[in-house]
């Protein structure tokens, strides 16, 4: 459900204009007094509204930093329903997970600070507080369980291309599920759902950036970079909305066709041109045994083409192995 505070927003932006707090109680259908506390919790998000008696309210500037509030105003013509933004949590997907019999519809959630951020099996994924973006997002798809996979490929595709189309880094995709600048992670995806065996409950597509790290730890120092520290100035010119509303944008344009023709097919050229794993060659860990291989492409389903030193083509799903480069991490 839309918050009233995100309806008086949406007026205040349209109108462009002061609007009586009699008007706006009646758009809405709540007293004057609940305009008034409304308005008030607008400006501690950081909008400047001017309050004029006997002419009403004008927002005069929207925020410099992120606001829950333009986040809705941002995706509900997406088709979100729910924005959350909190300071702190402890994973934006467990987060979106408890939330999910609360929502109707699509769902944003936003967090400042992950303290238990987590990537593809279970591990750490480090969040430090305003060092890096961390989204999920809140599906009801009506597909397969077996089909969720497909859509960890899409996120990676709309992340990529948001991040070259906004920054310039020349960002790529290994296969499944992270984004890579100069041969180091810069993003992951971790898609998590809730299903029954012929159908999906919901989805959680949850998309860590890092952005402003300067350093990582020993363990990661090798495998991990930063949009700053991958910039040849050195700092980015990092805008949150802008970034966030771009990439839902990218994500729900791809998603909405999947969802009608339930495969990969039209994106398959697209996602291959910026997939490191394609024409290269690569080593596949799985949980038993592992063989090195050159990557072919991938399927309408989403798998990785492999084609082994026998002459054998494979089809690498997700979920049952890991890629890594033959002398390093991609």
């Amino acid at each position: 459900m839309i918050k009233n505070k995100d309806k008086i927003l949406d007026i205040l932006i349209k109108t462009n204009d002061y609007v009586s707090g009699e008007k706006l109680s009646q758009f809405i259908g709540i007293s004057r007094t609940a305009i008034w506390k409304n308005i008030n919790r607008l400006k501690e998000e950081g909008y400047h509204i001017d309050s004029v008696t006997n002419k009403g309210y004008r927002l005069l500037e929207e925020p410099s930093t992120l606001s829950e509030s333009q986040l809705m105003h941002d995706l509900k013509a997406l088709g979100f329903t729910h924005v959350q933004l909190d300071d702190t949590v402890d994973s934006t997907n467990l987060e979106a997970k408890r939330r999910a019999d609360q929502v109707e519809g699509h769902g944003c959630f936003v967090a400042r600070e992950q303290t238990s951020g987590r990537g593809r099996r279970g591990r750490y994924w480090s969040s430090p507080k305003d060092s890096g973006s961390y989204v999920s997002i809140l599906l009801r798809p009506d597909i397969m369980p077996s089909d969720a996979a497909m859509v960890t490929l899409i996120a990676g595709l709309s992340l990529a291309k948001t991040l070259n189309q906004l920054y310039d880094i020349n960002a790529k995709i290994k296969w499944p599920n992270d984004i890579i600048i100069q041969g180091k992670k810069v993003a992951g995806i971790l898609t998590e759902m809730s299903a029954e065996i012929e159908r999906v409950n919901y989805l959680v597509v949850g998309i860590g950036l890092n952005i402003s790290q300067q350093a990582f730890s020993n363990e990661l120092s090798s495998i991990a970079t930063s949009l700053e520290m991958a910039s040849n100035q050195g700092t980015i010119d990092f805008n949150r909305h802008e970034y966030i509303q771009t990439l839902i944008t990218e994500f729900m344009h791809y998603i909405e066709r999947f969802f009608q023709i339930r495969d990969l097919s039209f994106i398959k050229k697209e996602y291959e041109n910026l997939c490191l794993n394609v024409k290269g060659d690569i080593r596949v860990v799985g949980n038993k045994d592992s063989y090195i291989g050159i990557g072919q492409g991938i399927t309408n389903q989403g798998e990785l083409i492999v084609l082994t030193p026998a002459g054998d083509t494979m089809k690498v799903n997700s979920g049952e192995v890991s890629v890594r480069g033959i002398y390093g991490y991609v």
